[in-house]
């Protein structure tokens, strides 16, 4: 009976969905006019996955850390894509300057961190 590599499965996977997550994104930005900057700050923990993976398949050395990693980042990510890209848009494109925007509870723990990456500022 062969010996399966789960682990190198998964992480294939893993590196297959990330990367075509990302070209998706990307034409959708270009060719469906969808937001660029909630859609890219969305796709930027698949570029990392698929950069890591990337690295993984060349040395051939996979990670369960990658694995658990990818899964649980990805699951969550798309489970809340919609929510956090109409808060995001909002968060960068305000109604006006003194009324703020209404905020998910879910996002509330990421804002703070793109306090500075604020672009519009």
């Amino acid at each position: 009976m062969p010996k399966r590599n789960i682990k190198g499965l998964i992480s294939k996977i893993i590196l297959f969905y990330s990367f075509f997550y990302v070209v998706m994104k990307i034409i959708a930005i270009l060719f469906q006019g969808a937001w660029a900057i909630p859609n890219l700050i969305i796709a930027f923990p698949f570029v990392v996955f698929a950069a890591v993976g990337w690295v993984m398949l060349k040395r051939d050395h996979y990670s369960w850390i990658y694995v658990i990693a990818g899964v649980v980042i990805i699951s969550v990510v798309r489970y809340y894509e919609m929510e956090w890209l109409v808060d995001i848009h909002r968060y960068f494109n305000p109604v006006s300057e003194f009324d703020s925007p209404k905020v998910s509870s879910n996002l509330q723990l990421v804002l703070p961190l793109l306090y500075f990456v604020n672009f519009s500022r």
